[in-house]
């Protein structure tokens, strides 16, 4: 969801500062935020927070559902995204898979009317292991009832990558910087241009 159907950086930065600084903490910098941003919230409470205890990192992680909406206004949706699903939905069953909570996923998914263009939603809720564990593909392809070589994944970090491939998926990457991975895209258009053809298939 993040880095490929939304622009949240900016507001996952001002939310993860804010919330941290609530607490009496320094306010960490963006920079740093920013290198975890494929963590789940809870993970990146951790690593902003290592010396806090669990039942402390718990209780900011409750705080953070309870301020979160505020920073909705803050998103963006990627541009050409609905034009790229309206497409793809034509003629692939399509799902999310994300680290993000469900509330907020479907607050997100409602701002920008996206919710009909997905079959199955996988979010933090849903699994035990986040990406890069296979799990939460594997779930989703659990409930589309597809095999693993039958389905794509598309996603932004390397996480992601790792993820796809430990459950056997194929996988783009869609990102502007130069990561290691096999097929990476700079567009939506790319994304389609790839896939479109194995809707023949």
């Amino acid at each position: 969801m993040d880095g490929v159907l939304i622009e949240s950086e900016d507001s996952n930065i001002k939310f993860f500062q804010d919330l941290i600084e609530s607490f009496g903490y320094p306010r960490p910098s963006a920079r740093r935020i920013k290198s975890f941003l494929h963590l789940t919230s809870k993970d990146m409470i951790k690593t902003l927070l290592p010396s806090e205890p669990v039942e402390r990192i718990e209780e900011i992680w409750r705080r953070g559902f309870k301020i979160y909406s505020k920073y909705l206004r803050y998103i963006k949706l990627k541009p050409g995204v609905k034009s790229l699903l309206e497409k793809l939905s034509k003629k692939f069953t399509l799902g999310i898979v994300t680290s993000r909570v469900r509330s907020s996923v479907e607050s997100i998914l409602k701002k920008f009317n996206l919710k009909k263009y997905f079959e199955v939603i996988i979010t933090f809720e849903d699994y035990e292991n986040p990406k890069p564990h296979p799990e939460p593909l594997l779930k989703a392809l659990k409930k589309l009832k597809l095999n693993p070589n039958e389905a794509i994944y598309v996603g932004d970090t390397l996480s992601d990558f790792e993820a796809a491939k430990k459950a056997g998926m194929k996988v783009i990457i869609y990102s502007k910087k130069k990561l290691p991975v096999p097929l990476t895209v700079n567009s939506l258009e790319e994304i389609i241009s790839i896939v479109d053809p194995l809707g023949s298939e």
